[in-house]
């Protein structure tokens, strides 16, 4: 059960179809329900929303569950603002907006002249739709949650989710026997930090692409021993698959064992599914960060529930205790 330290009630809200993580947040704080909002869709797709009780000087967290898909993100986007927006409007003591997998995070730099930094702009719309502290789960880039305090003077806390995937390592998998491989450089200090967590800083395997005129991966070459090993490629996010399926490729050659995948977003959009079942991976592990429907599930898919994670953490925003003493010492 939470414990009240804040003298302003805590409220928790949900869009409309993605109702599942909020409630099971809801659960572990021990609260009666999520709290009641109206959503009416006119004829010509435009939305109109509210809430249905009082916030006026609440604490209100919004619970954003993204439905990651073709056609349904960019909706839950635009709903999810306008409920900030009509919670702002009605005078609470802070909004605080939950979205575990955020949007448009990967557009986070310039890669080409003209093109537009979205990550950054995705955070002014949330700020600007009334949103006074925001809390995601491993962003695709950590320097992205410095941008709401530099620029609007909010805040972003962005939660790593090692300490819940470890746990899955440990309930699974014969550490002594594994090997931890990065998909490529950029995620390397990630995964060594895992291995570390897990007591095994030395079993680490990096993925390096060499790509082809057409800047397409040619080559994956493995830096590190993985014959005989178990491995777990370890990624903040899984989309088509083509990366993962290449590694697995990559591994099987230098003789590793079982192969698997464990990330925080499982976007899976098409053809990961073709691609995940054109390999036999062992397992493949990912948070319900973001809405993975029936269509996106597959055999060995196993979804790990983030919710009492971000309930701990919820707690503790409300509470004003410290989130990053939570994550040092572990969430259980």
């Amino acid at each position: 059960m939470i414990k009240n330290l804040n003298p302003y009630p805590i409220k928790i809200f949900s869009l409309r179809r993605n109702k599942a993580l909020a409630e099971s947040i809801v659960g572990h704080l021990d609260l009666d329900r999520v709290s009641k909002s109206m959503f009416v869709e006119h004829p010509d797709g435009e939305i109109l929303t509210h809430q249905e009780e009082t916030v006026r000087d609440c604490d209100v967290f919004l619970v954003a569950h993204i439905d990651a898909s073709k056609g349904r993100l960019n909706d839950d986007l635009i709903e999810m603002l306008a409920l900030l927006y009509a919670l702002k409007s009605g005078e609470p003591h802070r909004v605080n907006l939950v979205l575990p997998y955020f949007p448009y995070a990967r557009q986070d730099r310039e890669s080409k002249f003209r093109e537009p930094i979205l990550a950054a702009w995705m955070i002014h719309q949330i700020i600007s739709s009334g949103a006074d502290h925001i809390t995601t789960l491993k962003i695709h880039n950590p320097s992205i949650a410095g941008i709401p305090k530099i620029a609007e003077g909010k805040y972003m806390k962005n939660i790593d989710t090692a300490e819940l995937l470890a746990e899955i390592i440990k309930e699974n998998i014969d550490v002594k026997n594994v090997c931890f491989v990065s998909p490529d450089a950029g995620a390397a200090k990630d995964v060594v930090r895992f291995a570390e967590r897990l007591g095994v800083p030395s079993q680490v395997a990096i993925a390096h692409k060499e790509r082809g005129k057409d800047n397409a991966v040619a080559k994956i070459n493995v830096m590190g021993d993985v014959s005989g090993m178990d491995c777990v490629i370890v990624d903040d996010m899984v989309d088509t698959a083509g990366t993962v399926t290449k590694v697995f490729d990559a591994l099987k050659e230098r003789g590793a064992r079982d192969v698997y995948v464990m990330c925080t977003h499982g976007i899976f959009s098409p053809p990961a599914l073709e691609n995940i079942s054109s390999r036999p991976f062992k397992k493949v592990w990912s948070t319900d960060s973001c809405i993975i429907g029936a269509g996106k599930q597959f055999e060995n898919l196993q979804i790990v529930s983030a919710s009492e994670l971000l309930a701990r953490v919820i707690g503790n925003i409300h509470n004003g205790i410290s989130v990053t003493e939570l994550m040092k010492n572990g969430f259980h």
